[in-house]
Protein backbone atom coordinates (compact mmCIF):
# COMPACT_ATOMS: atom_id res chain seq x y z
CA UNK A 1 0.00 0.00 0.00
CA UNK A 2 1.28 3.34 -1.12
CA UNK A 3 -0.03 6.48 1.22
CA UNK A 4 -2.50 8.78 -0.62
CA UNK A 5 -0.39 11.85 -0.38
CA UNK A 6 3.06 12.49 -2.80
CA UNK A 7 5.18 15.09 -0.06
CA UNK A 8 5.13 16.58 3.22
CA UNK A 9 3.93 19.82 2.38
CA UNK A 10 0.54 17.92 0.60
CA UNK A 11 0.04 16.19 4.51
CA UNK A 12 0.46 19.95 5.90
CA UNK A 13 -1.95 21.39 3.55
CA UNK A 14 -4.46 18.73 4.19
CA UNK A 15 -4.15 19.49 8.13
CA UNK A 16 -4.43 23.40 7.58
CA UNK A 17 -8.19 22.37 6.55
CA UNK A 18 -8.86 20.25 9.81
CA UNK A 19 -11.05 22.46 12.04
CA UNK A 20 -8.96 24.73 14.55
CA UNK A 21 -9.25 24.51 17.98
CA UNK A 22 -7.96 27.25 20.55
CA UNK A 23 -5.27 29.27 19.96
CA UNK A 24 -1.80 28.30 21.61
CA UNK A 25 -0.33 30.95 23.86
CA UNK A 26 3.38 31.39 24.96
CA UNK A 27 4.53 33.16 28.07
CA UNK A 28 8.00 33.54 28.69
CA UNK A 29 8.73 32.76 32.68
CA UNK A 30 11.22 35.21 34.44
CA UNK A 31 12.53 33.22 37.26
CA UNK A 32 14.57 35.96 39.55
CA UNK A 33 15.85 33.36 41.95
CA UNK A 34 17.06 30.37 39.53
CA UNK A 35 19.22 30.98 36.46
CA UNK A 36 18.75 29.11 33.17
CA UNK A 37 21.06 28.96 30.25
CA UNK A 38 17.90 29.28 27.78
CA UNK A 39 14.66 31.18 28.86
CA UNK A 40 12.12 29.08 29.89
CA UNK A 41 8.42 28.80 28.02
CA UNK A 42 4.79 28.19 29.02
CA UNK A 43 3.07 27.12 26.50
CA UNK A 44 -1.28 26.92 27.37
CA UNK A 45 -4.14 27.20 26.04
CA UNK A 46 -7.30 29.46 27.63
CA UNK A 47 -8.99 26.70 30.03
CA UNK A 48 -12.67 28.31 29.02
CA UNK A 49 -11.84 28.31 24.96
CA UNK A 50 -10.87 24.79 25.59
CA UNK A 51 -14.17 23.92 27.50
CA UNK A 52 -16.10 25.35 25.11
CA UNK A 53 -14.24 23.40 22.52
CA UNK A 54 -14.87 20.25 24.77
CA UNK A 55 -18.55 20.49 24.85
CA UNK A 56 -19.87 22.05 21.72
CA UNK A 57 -17.60 18.82 20.24
CA UNK A 58 -20.37 16.46 19.05
CA UNK A 59 -17.54 13.57 18.72
CA UNK A 60 -17.43 13.74 22.36
CA UNK A 61 -21.47 13.85 22.76
CA UNK A 62 -21.83 10.26 24.23
CA UNK A 63 -18.89 10.06 26.22
CA UNK A 64 -19.21 12.53 28.10
CA UNK A 65 -20.61 11.56 31.97
CA UNK A 66 -21.26 14.64 34.48
CA UNK A 67 -23.40 12.87 36.88
CA UNK A 68 -20.83 11.36 40.30
CA UNK A 69 -20.31 7.69 39.47
CA UNK A 70 -19.52 5.67 42.72
CA UNK A 71 -17.89 2.51 42.43
CA UNK A 72 -17.05 0.08 45.57
CA UNK A 73 -14.96 -3.10 46.38
CA UNK A 74 -16.02 -6.34 46.94
CA UNK A 75 -16.47 -5.31 51.02
CA UNK A 76 -18.90 -2.46 50.22
CA UNK A 77 -15.94 0.41 50.30
CA UNK A 78 -15.63 3.20 48.17
CA UNK A 79 -13.04 2.64 45.08
CA UNK A 80 -10.86 5.75 44.53
CA UNK A 81 -9.32 6.60 41.19
CA UNK A 82 -9.39 8.69 38.05
CA UNK A 83 -12.36 9.21 36.03
CA UNK A 84 -13.35 9.97 32.42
Amino acid sequence: LSPGFKSADEVFSWMDLLPQGPQWCCTKIKMDEYLTIHPVYLLWRDAFDVTQMIFGNLIFHHDMFLDPHEVYTEHNDYEYGEWM
